[in-house]
């Protein structure tokens, strides 16, 4: 039970760092996007506590950052960290045991909860979706924000190609809780690969919410969820193969003792014919 709780814990200790990087990270945000830019990362000083102990520098590359999904280069000229998915991202995980990583909370995981236990359905009208999602406050601010314009014409979009419904749990949702709330939700990339083994992404947004385009109607929720169903149906035979095997063993010991039992019954009488 100790264990269990320590265990339990550790992940809100770990996070304490994660929110105090994330308050650094957003006092670099110039436009209030959700971005830094990436050579202004760089240049920031190592974050030392009050017992001259590190707590964290900004130090990976530009390659590490783009395969992290951390960075935004629609603009190649002037890449920008994405503070979401940077303060989610694996550079920040604490990996104490071989079967537990302790990573930074996700506090798009509050908003999403939020709409669920609200709408009580898997999507839910967009009319439902703006004055819900208008009066949340995150962390990362002081009182709800105004939405803008092509935003809630966004939203409306999404619903008007799925029957007039919002899907919770669907890709172009999640980016557009990422634009609605970019200190908290993370931009969901995309992790497939090419036949050369590279990975590839959807493209980025151009500028910041109020110029959004490149959305595009056939992007899909990360195709990671299609490997899980993979697993699940590889797991599915196994256990099946498993249960078949054990079926087995049991039969051959009902067998066995069977047997057994057959010859100390049986036995006497045989005897006593002869």
């Amino acid at each position: 039970q100790l264990a269990h709780e320590a265990t339990q814990s550790m992940g809100l200790w770990q996070d304490h760092d994660c929110k105090a990087e994330k308050r650094f990270l957003i006092k670099l945000d110039p436009d209030n996007d959700g971005r830094v830019p990436l050579d202004i990362m760089y240049n920031q000083p190592e974050t030392t506590d009050s017992h001259g102990e590190q707590i964290f520098r900004f130090s990976e590359s530009q390659d590490y950052l783009r395969g992290t999904g951390g960075l935004d280069e629609s603009d190649p000229s002037r890449p920008k960290v994405i503070i979401s998915n940077y303060v989610l991202g694996p550079a920040n995980c604490y990996k104490s045991l071989a079967f537990h990583t302790f990573c930074c909370l996700n506090e798009c995981d509050a908003v999403l909860t939020e709409v669920e236990r609200v709408v009580g359905g898997p999507s839910a009208k967009p009319d439902v979706l703006l004055p819900l999602l208008g009066n949340l406050t995150t962390p990362s601010m002081d009182e709800p924000r105004p939405f803008s314009t092509s935003l809630v014409e966004k939203l409306s979009g999404i619903a008007a190609h799925s029957g007039g419904m919002v899907p919770l749990h669907g890709r172009l949702f999640a980016q557009w809780l990422h634009f609605a709330f970019p200190h908290e939700c993370p931009y969901p990339h995309i992790t497939q690969k090419d036949g050369a083994g590279n990975a590839l992404t959807t493209s980025y947004f151009q500028g910041a919410a109020d110029s959004m385009a490149q959305w595009t109607d056939e992007e899909m929720l990360p195709l990671v969820e299609v490997d899980n169903y993979v697993i699940f149906g590889y797991q599915s035979i196994l256990s099946t193969a498993f249960m078949l095997l054990a079926m087995g063993a049991m039969w051959n010991q009902v067998r066995t003792l069977s047997r057994c039992l057959q010859t100390n019954v049986m036995g006497p009488d045989v005897e006593k014919g002869l």
